[in-house]
């Protein structure tokens, strides 16, 4: 509450000190930065002759104020006393929020004593997806729309009563609200998500990365192939296999990233600067044993740019759980790996529960051929899962005959054969590998067509720029390979297919930069070129063309640009003394009471500026 008594909205009490809400609930309305002290009723205890009320403040480094698009908006208050009643809430993680039915309890004006909502979570959404939309049942009803006060209020799961998040925006026309999910939360606030947010984490701390390996993580082809699966694309399956060498480490480590990357609760740390010494005090300030804090005044980081450049962006939240399940048994408990018998049985109960409302959770299993459970069970095991709505991802080592052996087989005779023949003969289509060979021949065109087009700007940019990148050249490589896989069989085609398609995507990722950084250089080329024109333009508007200097200047920078390759600074240095070479000129020749005119290109040269923000070729092919 405000120092007036008028309702700011709601929170949540963790513990008996605690309070999380929205920045935006509590924010000091005169200065729009985080506040002194604020009120908070609890109207919710039963029992209490009247309604107590406390003071809180801002936890040192847990304000986190609205930024970018739909990102933060997170305070954690603590009461400068105990509440009269300790709180048992936790907030809870879950596998995929797509249909779960909610109830919300909100504040809205006149009701002092709150209103129920009920809803639905309905996917996604915000920028990087770091919030949940939930669509509010009969909204048009009268008394049923979200409305103010209710942000900062906890999203319950009906039926469980687990609080999912909380409410940080709604649209009133619309009917529809946005949540701040346990992940989100447990992302910014670090010590909150130890203490107070249950149900498996999605990346084990095992497998989680670093900010700097993230940022300085080169791009692999199977992190195409993963955030393709992540996104559900056309002509992905909800049963897709990578395969991985022991040695591999470079595959494994891209693995790892693309995977923390596609984690709500770790992608931050790959894109949110730290707040630097003695920044702001209005801005966030967490500690390392906090979590990642943003400075508004900075914005997010880059996060990691390699990745970035090459569309390796997966959509924060899109991995529902990374189970890695090498020596421990997909069938039974185990004392041993408590952390992977937890997250199956989260798993299996998500599925149980959520199978109605459409929820696909996608998990990646690691390990998958080095289980303790035997070929024929593990692959059961999975199936089951994969049945019951769960889409899956085996990372598997190879398709050898190792296989788990720890626990029986199923009476079939199968123990001596290995986990990649089962996988092929009882999880797998029959068909896997002819529609995966069609997948890669669709890659290996791209690829050529890629390469095609960067041969055509190195043949306008060599002219003209002293040793420019060159085009890639792996297309004729990957038709050989196709060729040669179409006429293999048996179980290790599947792994062949895998380390194939992993290597043509990498040429990919190659072609696709080595054509970025031609365009980049024609395009820079281009551009100088248009200045130059534009300039002399502007020299001839006002009768300065034949100046001497000006004459001396536009030839030398004409000469580099037009002349033979050159080096691309060279050009820039000579068109930049010419351009100021022309300021200076038309400023002594303006009167001084008029600014100086620039005069309209002639026909060629604004064909030539044209040119400058585009790299496609003229009609003589030059740039």
């Amino acid at each position: 509450m405000s120092g007036s008594g008028n309702v700011l909205g709601a929170g949540v009490l963790l513990g008996s000190d605690r309070v999380l809400t929205c920045a935006h609930v509590i924010r000091d309305p005169e200065t729009g930065q985080r506040p002194g002290r604020v009120q908070v009723d609890f109207p919710l205890l039963q029992g209490l002759p009247r309604t107590e009320r406390r003071t809180a403040t801002v936890l040192d480094g847990h304000w986190v104020p609205p930024f970018g698009k739909a990102q933060g908006d997170l305070a954690l208050l603590v009461l400068d006393e105990p509440a009269p009643v300790p709180s048992p809430v936790t907030l809870h993680r879950t596998l995929d929020y797509r249909g779960a039915p909610v109830l919300i309890d909100g504040f809205p004006e006149q009701r002092s004593g709150g209103q129920w909502l009920t809803g639905a979570c309905m996917g996604p959404g915000g920028h990087g997806d770091e919030r949940v939309q939930i669509d509010v049942a009969d909204p048009h009803e009268p008394g049923r729309r979200l409305t103010g006060g209710f942000s900062g209020a906890g999203v319950l799961e009906e039926g469980t009563g687990r609080v999912l998040g909380i409410v940080v925006q709604a649209d009133e026309r619309a009917g529809y609200a946005y949540m701040i999910p346990a992940a989100t939360v447990a992302k910014y606030f670090r010590d909150v998500g130890r203490a107070y947010v249950t149900g498996p984490p999605a990346v084990p701390a095992r497998h989680t990365v670093s900010p700097d390996a993230a940022r300085d993580a080169r791009p692999h082809g199977l992190q195409r192939t993963v955030m393709r699966w992540l996104h559900e694309e056309p002509g992905c399956w909800d049963i897709e296999v990578l395969f991985l060498r022991d040695d591999d480490t470079r595959a494994r480590e891209a693995l790892h990233v693309v995977l923390n990357m596609a984690d709500r609760e770790q992608s931050p740390q790959l894109s949110i600067p730290p707040v630097p010494p003695g920044g702001p005090a209005t801005g966030p300030t967490t500690g390392p044993a906090v979590g990642p804090a943003i400075d508004s005044a900075v914005g997010p980081g880059t996060g990691a740019p390699h990745l970035s450049q090459a569309g390796i962006e997966p959509r924060a939240g899109s991995i529902s759980l990374v189970l890695d399940v090498t020596g421990a048994s997909l069938v039974r408990a185990e004392p041993e790996h408590p952390a992977v018998g937890e997250a199956l049985a989260a798993l299996r109960h998500e599925l149980a529960h959520s199978r109605q409302r459409g929820a696909r959770p996608a998990v990646a299993v690691l390990g998958a051929d080095l289980s303790a459970t035997e070929p024929v069970a593990a692959v059961h095991a999975l199936r089951e899962l994969a049945d019951r709505g769960a889409r899956l991802l085996l990372v598997v080592r190879d398709s050898g005959d190792g296989g788990g052996s720890s626990e029986g087989d199923d009476g079939g005779g199968l123990r001596g054969r290995g986990f990649a023949y089962e996988l092929a003969h009882r999880l797998l289509p029959d068909d896997r590998a002819e529609r995966w060979l069609a997948r890669i021949v669709d890659r290996a065109s791209l690829l050529a067509a890629t390469e095609e087009r960067s041969r055509e700007v190195y043949r306008r940019v060599e002219r003209r720029v002293v040793d420019p990148p060159r085009p890639t050249a792996y297309g004729a490589r990957a038709r050989l390979w196709t060729v040669q896989l179409a006429s293999e069989a048996g179980t290790e085609v599947l792994e062949k297919l895998s380390y194939a398609e992993q290597a043509v995507e990498t040429y990919l990722l190659r072609a696709e930069r080595a054509e970025r950084e031609l365009r980049g250089v024609l395009d820079a080329h281009l551009r100088l070129r248009g200045l130059l024109a534009a300039h002399q333009a502007r020299l001839d508007g006002q009768g300065l063309a034949e100046h001497p200097d000006a004459v001396r200047a536009f030839g030398r920078a004409q000469q580099l640009l037009m002349g033979g390759p050159c080096p691309l600074t060279d050009a820039e240095s000579a068109v930049e003394a010419f351009t100021r070479m022309v300021r200076g000129l038309t400023r002594d020749a303006a009167p001084r009471d008029a600014a100086p005119r620039e005069a309209a290109p002639r026909e060629a040269d604004a064909a030539d500026a044209a040119d400058a923000g585009s790299s496609a070729p003229d009609k003589a092919g030059e740039p």
